[in-house]
């Protein structure tokens, strides 16, 4: 056997071994980062190689990249520019790239598909392995020796991974609030078992704090009247009550035309009047149900969630955006926006919000959904399948159909 055969032999004995350091890794730098980043965390390389265009984008997803992994080990790394349209730059700069180990592999998911091509030519002049990151199949795909391995990728990613791989953070969510809220629990049990009258009470409610202002927790206001917009509006009785029976208003009275009652807390009427938080909660709990199951199973899951967007720097810092409902499975991003009501003003933002967010967030590995109480016509649904947005509505085949998108 040749010291070619022997260093090959030798690598690919190691590769497998537990306790094997790869010396050397390197990475295809292009827009989606996260197979890169998938890439480092399994084979945790002492040294990073990143073959990227001189484009200042492409060098800012460096700089993401490196703060990312920086978090969970320590590396050294150096870049190289390329031109990622000229096959003949890539594959001679491939091919004279420096590395002092034969412990070296090759991420070649990411750049342009002429710097894939040309990457694993030059690897395989050069007895590198190569691999690509199947994301969709949760797998590794090792190319060396004209043999083709795959193996399950270790890693997995969380909600949080995803926001701070984009540059963005987490100001504030409420999943601990859905998780430890009993309150939270019994309103959207009480709305979910009786949707219609609970969204013409949710209307009323609003009506009365539109007509009749106050910082108080205690209401009085007539039973029936026009709102802001000559709308007529009074709440469900029956819905009324149920909500003093789970302890969110007190002191219920119905004298005439006229209601009073209390908000047991500030808490208990910020819930009152937030349209759609049992929507909210609704699809949380369905996925936690899910999971307990063993219908599904998931990485991580995030509710109520603000993100603040910084771009290294620039002036996005300012925006704020919210996501309803994050999960990560198999180190995919599932971002779900709530609708409840007949009525959605403007769709079209609707679905381009959520569509954006998700991308941003998840490169190529995203999937958004908005889950509505009422069945889409033809337009919404046209418009969903242009923005790629997965529809459901709040019906008994709900469970089964969000399980099913999930385990995509």
């Amino acid at each position: 056997m040749g010291l070619f055969a022997e260093i090959i032999f030798d690598f690919r004995f190691h590769l497998k071994a537990d306790d094997f350091v790869i010396t050397t890794l390197l990475n295809l730098v292009s827009d989606q980062i996260t197979p890169i980043i998938l890439g480092a965390l399994h084979y945790r390389a002492l040294h990073m190689v990143f073959i990227r265009s001189e484009s200042e984008k492409y060098e800012q997803n460096v700089r993401r990249i490196c703060a990312f992994l920086e978090q969970r080990f320590e590396f050294t790394h150096v870049e190289r520019i390329v031109n990622p349209y000229d096959f003949e730059d890539v594959l001679l700069k491939m091919r004279t790239i420096r590395v002092e180990s034969t412990s070296v592999l090759c991420n070649i998911t990411g750049g342009t598909k002429l710097m894939a091509i040309a990457a694993f030519q030059a690897m395989n002049e050069r007895g590198i392995p190569s691999f690509y990151i199947d994301t969709d199949n949760s797998r590794l795909i090792t190319f060396r020796e004209a043999k083709v391995h795959a193996e399950p990728i270790s890693p997995r990613l969380t909600v949080d991974d995803f926001v701070r791989i984009t540059g963005a953070v987490i100001s504030h969510n409420q999943t601990s609030w859905f998780r430890n809220n009993p309150h939270l629990a019994a309103l959207t049990d009480v709305i979910f078992r009786n949707q219609a009258e609970g969204q013409q009470t949710s209307r009323y409610l609003h009506a009365v704090q539109g007509k009749y202002p106050s910082n108080s927790l205690s209401v009085s206001a007539p039973f029936k009247f026009s709102d802001l917009n000559k709308t007529t509006v009074r709440p469900d009785l029956p819905v009324l009550q149920k909500l003093s029976g789970i302890g969110l208003i007190k002191e219920l009275k119905l004298s005439g035309n006229h209601v009073s009652y209390r908000h047991a807390d500030q808490t208990a009427r910020t819930m009152l009047l937030n349209h759609g938080l049992w929507l909210e909660y609704h699809v949380y709990n369905t996925i936690v149900q899910l999971q307990k199951a063993g219908v599904l199973h998931m990485d991580d899951m995030q509710a109520g969630v603000k993100l603040n967007w910084d771009s290294f720097g620039t002036d996005e810092n300012e925006v704020t955006n919210e996501i309803d409902v994050m999960v990560t499975r198999t180190s995919k991003l599932f971002c779900i926006s709530c609708k409840a009501g007949a009525k959605i003003r403007d769709i079209a933002k609707v679905l381009n919000e959520i569509e954006q967010y998700s991308r941003r967030l998840g490169g190529i590995y995203y999937y958004p959904a908005l889950v509505l109480t009422s069945p889409p016509d033809s337009g919404m649904k046209k418009r969903a399948a242009f923005t790629r947005v997965k529809l459901f509505v709040l019906d008994d085949n709900f469970p089964e159909e969000l399980s099913n998108w999930l385990q995509q």
